[in-house]
């Protein structure tokens, strides 16, 4: 009997101390729960905040794409217009050296016309008065 006693009273001890074990491991799971709850909740919060930058990611890639070609579309623009400008220089470097040619041809008529002009007054006072256009032949 004495053995049944003290086997009663180890099996006693197991048990009170499974019953301290299973508190313990009841509050650690408790805590557990909690924990797993709220790592959810912020997992759940992150997932959110992940689409939302995914999203305004995305936005910002499209706008960027539209941004580059329009700079591209300006470079291309840029280049054609300063190929016009050559163009155009060129010309007006032409059309200078033209009015200059024109100017000296002008000075030259200019001269011309005047000994024209004069030959004809001379011709006409020499037809007013014979006895001076004989001096001067």
């Amino acid at each position: 009997m004495i053995e049944l006693q003290a086997q009663h009273k180890e099996v006693s001890s197991a048990a009170n101390v499974s019953e301290a074990q299973v508190k313990e491991l009841s509050s650690t799971l408790e805590e557990t729960k909690a924990a797993r709850e709220s790592a959810t909740k912020e997992l759940d919060a992150l997932k959110a905040t992940h689409s939302t930058v995914t999203q305004e990611l995305d936005q910002a890639r499209t706008q960027l794409a539209k941004e580059v070609k329009r700079a591209e579309q300006a470079v291309g623009q840029k280049q054609a217009l300063q190929e016009d400008n050559k163009g155009l220089l060129e010309q007006l470097e032409e059309v200078r050296g033209r009015i200059g040619q024109l100017v000296e041809e002008r000075e030259g008529l200019n001269e011309g016309m005047s000994e024209q002009k004069k030959k004809v007054v001379d011709l006409e006072v020499s037809f007013e008065n014979p006895w001076f256009a004989c001096v001067w032949t």
